[in-house]
Parts: structure tokens; sequence; C-alpha cells
């Protein structure tokens, strides 16, 4: 789960952890808990926490949880409620932070006292308890899934799982299901194994009083019982054999599509060769600034490719937004630029420019007490001496050309170069398709067979809607149903801010009438009746009116409940397009086409039949728009099938909408469907 929640950890991409630093004082209490204190009144901040060490370990199913565990316990403690940590926070006056390896703290030279004890309550302390463990589940829950859906992290989640074979600690990222899977006994198991004195290095930085913390380290610590050295077993990252074979994500409608080159290095951070690829990493990504190809637009890229570390490896990446019709060139040109540069000799100059910005830039982190904590964490987590802490500076300026040559010979004889796009596949060009290797994936980097997209030889779409139709009805109950209420809550984003929305649908079943009431901030945004002849609409930006034959005719599919079932009726036409992998599904794509010409799609998941999509494309002089709607979560709600969530996303606006009530046989007034003689409006839009 690294680097998931967040937190106040900074991070240098090109320092990557690495820094000097003049200890104060340097010991080791009776339990073997070893202490480093960094005093310096040029600090505005204290920064104190634990680093401990831990293997490089498959985590499989519970992929996730070294860092679940050390979020879990700033979270609470026995002694200490979810409550009060968070007040300290809100008030600035205890800011934590922690990962796979660590739990520290930041605060003012006058919270000193509070600093130690909650930090004592944390580590010695912890609530792992079930129940807590479940609260606070539900709390990090959302951002997990929201981390995985941003367009960067499914990249390089993808990468990972195509780089690395899956039994690789490289290959695994947290998910939602991972997070959902950690058990209690399991947190514990880890807590008891390595985080314990005689693992674990404590950290002062900052503006303090070095007696006072040594007297606040001995009453809070030295109790603290040490248990048996763990034993570390590393276990090793494989590449797969998919090099050159690009992983392509199907995103739909995406405009510009995402692509991510890496060349990885088995290389942990604890490698001291990683000094080496820091470097080369650097002079690659900015030994020039002219460009490296144009587009047919002739749109100028740039190669600003970085070195990256994880932890378990690193690799030197670029990522970029593009048109279709340039992936391939790019491609070619980048490997083009990268296979120039390492099979040259390194420019003497570029290398004396390299080693003058890392040690620039040490330097200018070291002002701040969390940076300066963090590097030096990372340093003991990963076992490295204090010696070689302290002499880090001379090593960099003693650095050879010779040894990066040997480090390129040692490490980049074979390149291995790995690419994720993330793009529509309908929109790929088939010069693309002809010149380069690919396989497809979902967003979670799991391979989908090519056959999964044959359409089964007894399938059609008359098959498939009749499928539909038969399951949303199982449950229904039709000769027991006279009318449904659906209400659902939800949010509209659009460049304006987020509106509150709420809409509620009401079907009279026996004489297929329809009304849709839907509110934004609490106004009235949209009523539509139908009484079963005739339609009425009151929009707050076109009026109200009562709709002519085609607009009529246009809104009746969305009026009736289960238009499905009366194609022939509408005269709508369906005809089974292909198999598309639609909204984290295989889909049977459906064209829906009405008496006056118009097209959407509909999308019914290609094992239950349920509809999971839907898509139109408006075509308008400036521009095609558009509309996509997802349907998630189907459950049975009061007796009846159905959705429980649906998100639809139409340019720079998006919606997202929950079921919050389902009921049946309401006791509707008679003339509740009725359309008055209602005053008709018209307005213009603004």
């Amino acid at each position: 789960m690294k680097k998931i929640i967040i937190s106040v950890i900074l991070l240098i991409n090109v320092v990557f952890a690495q820094t000097y630093i003049n200890f104060s004082e340097n010991y080791t209490l009776p339990n073997g808990l070893e202490v480093i204190l960094i005093s310096d009144s040029t600090y505005r901040t204290i920064t104190a926490g634990i680093t401990f060490k831990l293997p490089t370990k498959f985590q499989g199913q519970y992929i996730g949880y070294t860092t679940f565990l050390t979020h879990l316990m700033t979270y609470s403690s026995t002694n200490i409620s979810d409550k009060d940590l968070f007040l300290l926070n809100k008030y600035d006056i205890l800011r934590s932070f922690a990962d796979d390896n660590k739990i520290a703290f930041s605060t003012y030279k006058d919270f000193t006292d509070t600093l130690f004890y909650v930090m004592s309550e944390i580590i010695l302390n912890p609530n792992l308890t079930s129940d807590n463990m479940v609260n606070f589940k539900k709390k990090i829950l959302p951002s997990v899934k929201k981390y995985n859906q941003e367009i960067a992290n499914v990249a390089t989640n993808v990468y990972r799982r195509s780089a690395f074979t899956h039994n690789s600690p490289a290959s695994e990222f947290a998910t939602q299901n991972s997070i959902i899977d950690i058990t209690s006994k399991l947190l514990k198991q880890h807590y008891d194994t390595y985080i314990i004195p005689n693992n674990s290095t404590l950290i002062v930085v900052g503006n303090f009083e070095a007696p006072k913390v040594k007297e606040l380290i001995n009453k809070y610590f030295t109790n603290w019982k040490p248990k048996k050295n763990p034993e570390f077993v590393h276990d090793m990252n494989y590449f797969t054999n998919l090099k050159d074979t690009i992983a392509i994500v199907n995103v739909n409608n995406i405009d510009y599509p995402f692509i991510y080159i890496a060349t990885p290095f088995n290389l942990s951070k604890d490698n001291p060769d990683i000094l080496y690829a820091q470097f080369l990493g650097l002079m690659f990504g900015n030994h020039t600034y002219k460009h490296f190809f144009k587009d047919t637009n002739n749109t100028e890229y740039y190669n600003d490719a970085v070195f990256q570390n994880s932890g378990n490896h690193s690799a030197i990446t670029i990522a970029k937004q593009i048109p279709y019709d340039s992936i391939g060139k790019f491609i070619t040109e980048y490997k083009k630029v990268f296979n120039q540069f390492f099979s040259n000799d390194i420019n003497p100059v570029e290398f004396v420019k390299a080693k003058n910005v890392i040690i620039n830039a040490i330097k200018s982190q070291l002002n701040n007490s969390v940076i300066t904590f963090n590097f030096l964490a990372d340093f003991k987590a990963n076992n490295y001496t204090n010696e070689y802490i302290k002499n880090y500076l001379d090593t960099i300026e003693k650095l050879k050309i010779s040894e990066l040559k040997n480090f390129i010979k040692n490490y980049l004889s074979d390149v291995n170069f790995y690419c994720v796009l993330l793009a529509d596949s309908t929109k790929l060009t088939d010069d693309f398709k002809s010149n380069f290797k690919y396989n497809i994936y979902d967003q979670y980097g799991n391979y989908i067979d090519p056959n999964l997209f044959k359409i089964p030889a007894n399938i059609n779409a008359e098959t498939i809607l009749k499928n539909y139709v038969t399951k949303m009805n199982s449950n229904l109950l039709l000769n027991k149903t006279q009318n449904l209420m659906f209400s659902f809550k939800g949010l509209m984003k659009d460049e304006q801010g987020d509106k509150e929305t709420e809409t509620k649908l009401f079907f009279s079943l026996k004489d297929n009438k329809f009304l849709k009431h839907m509110t934004v901030n609490g106004e009235e945004e949209l009523l539509v009746k139908f009484d079963g002849k005739q339609i009425f609409q009151n929009s707050k930006f076109f009026g109200a009116k009562i709709l002519n034959e085609k607009e009529a005719y246009e809104t009746l599919y969305e009026a009736l409940y289960l238009p499905q079932m009366r194609l022939k009726e509408l005269e709508i036409t369906a005809n089974l397009k292909n198999i598309e992998y639609f909204n984290n599904t295989y889909a049977y794509n459906i064209e829906m086409t009405d008496k006056y010409g118009n097209k959407w799609n509909e999308y019914y998941d290609k094992n239950s039949y349920l509809l999971v999509g839907y898509k139109k494309v408006t075509k308008n002089v400036q521009m095609d728009i558009t509309e996509t709607t997802f349907y998630n979560n189907y459950e049975v709600f009061n007796e009846i099938l159905t959705y429980t969530n649906l998100t639809t996303k139409i340019l720079n606006q998006s919606a997202t909408f929950e079921l919050k009530d389902l009921r049946t046989n309401l006791n509707l007034a008679k003339n509740f469907f009725e359309i008055k003689k209602e005053k008709q409006t018209k307005k213009t839009k603004k």
C-alpha cells in the first residue's frame, strides 16, 4: 500500500532519500533501541519517529498490510482516542505521518512533551483490535479506490504487473480487496515480529534541547521489551518476457492516450549501485532541452524522463499524453534517444553538472526537519551504516565516470523497455496495430484473453436483451407491483464546483405512466410527466412545454420501465456490434437505432446480462459530444433487482448517484401523473 494513504511524507525523485547528516548524538539503549539526535536551533520544528527494518517480501492476498498497520497505529492507541489524535492534527499541534517502515510526528518545540507521550503510546500500546481495524478500513477504502482509478496510477500499476512476474514484490500494489482481506491476527504478528526496539532506530531532528529529549526517551522507551531478532529473507524480483510488448488498458472516450515507458533495473534502494542509477537517470532526463520528435500537429516532445525508486526496484520512466496518430512514433523515437545516450561516452561536463545538482539538492532540503528525518529514516531502514551516511557527500564527490560506465555494462547491456498505453482501443490506428506487439489488460494489470472478445455463435442482440429483461423481472413480481419509486441522491461536478442533487423516478407499471423530479442544491431543476399519451417537461433552463411528437418519442425510452421489452413497439432496432471491456467487465455492445436515425450504445455484462453502461455520441459542428453512463452494484432492493450506483460523464461534467430508497405500491393520488393545463414558458439557456 505504498504511498496510498495521504501523509506529509515528502519525496524527492532525484535525491531518493540519500543525504549527508551530522549526528549530534548517537547511542543505544539497553533494550537495543538505537537513538540518533540531530539538534539544530535553525530548524523551525521538531520531528521524531521510529524507523524499523523490513524484509522485501511478497505479500500476495494481503498486499498493503505493512503500511496499513503503521497508519492504523497513528489513528488511535489503547489509551488515546482517534478523536484526540484528530484534534491534535487539526489544531496543528502534532502532525503524524507513516509508511511501511516508519511512524513519526512533527511539532513545535513547545509541544515536545506531548510528542514523546503520544509517540510512545502509539508504538507501545497500539489499538489492533478487530473493531478498530474495521473502522479504519471504512475510512481509507474510498481513498484506495480513488488512487487506483487515477490515470497515472493505473499506468504504473499495470507496468508493475506486466514487467514483473506475479510472485515478485515489485508486481504488487494495494487494492480495495487486499485491504479488506487484512486481518487483525496478521497485523499483530507483523507488529510483534518487526516493531521491536532491537529492530528499530529512534530519530529526533530539529529545534530541541538534547538533555530534555534524552530524559523523555528514557522515560517512555527504556521499558520497551526487546524480542528475538527477526530474520530477513528478501524475495527476488523477476522480469517477465513481455519487454517490447505494449500493455494496453482500454479507457472509453479518452481523447489523448496516456503513455508510460519504463526501463527497470532489478535494483532496490539498499543496493549501493543505486547511486550510479540516480546519476544516470538525472543526466538522461536533463542532458538536453531539445525536443526528440514532432508529431503530426508539429507539437514538440521533450525528454523529461526521471529516475524513480519504489523501494524494491528502480526505473527510468517517461509519461506523456499524446494524439492517437503519434503513439508509434513517440515509442520509436524515445527508444532511439535512450539507446543513443547510453551507448555513447558520458559527457564530462554533464557529469560534473549532475554531481552539483544532487549535492545542492541535498543541502537545500536539510532545513526541514521532516525531510531530514525521512532521508535518515530510509538510510537506517535499508541498513546503511552510520559511517556511510556521514560520508555520503564525499562518496558523491569521488564518483568516477569509469564507475558509471561499469554500471551501464552490468545493468543496461540488454535494456528492458516496458510500455503501458491507456487508450480507447477503438481509436488506435491500423498502422500502430500492425507495427507493434501488444496485449490487453484491465486497470489492475490482469491480462485479458482475446478469446473473451469472441461472440458465441448462439448469441445475438435479441437473446441478450431477453436475458436481461428476464433477469430484471425475476424479482420484480409484476403481478404484485402497481408502481415503483426510485430515489437517488448524488453529486454533480463541473467547472463551477460541486452540486448536490436528488432525483425521484415514479413508474406506473399497469398503464406505463412516468414522473421524474430532479433538484439541484435544493432547487427544482427538471420535472417530466408522461400520462400515457403525451409528455410535459419543465426545465430550469428551457422552460415548460408539452413536447412535440419527435421530442416526446426521444424521451419515451427513459419514461418506460424496462423499455428493452418494447423495442418493436418503439420502432427501435438492436444490433450486436462486438464485445468490449467496458466498466471493468466484458460486455456485449448493442447499438440501438430509433426511427429518426438516432443511435446509442448499451453495454450488457457478458456473464450476468445486466446493463453496465450507456454511451451516446452527438455530432456537433464544432466537436463530437460523448455522454457515458456506468451502472454499478446491482442488488435486490425491496424485492426489486436494480443498480444502486450510476455515474454519468459528459465533457467536463460528471455526476454520481446512489440509490437511497426504492418503494413499491405507493398510495399515489389519482391525478399524480396527470398533465394539467400547465403554464408553458420558454427560456434561453445562459
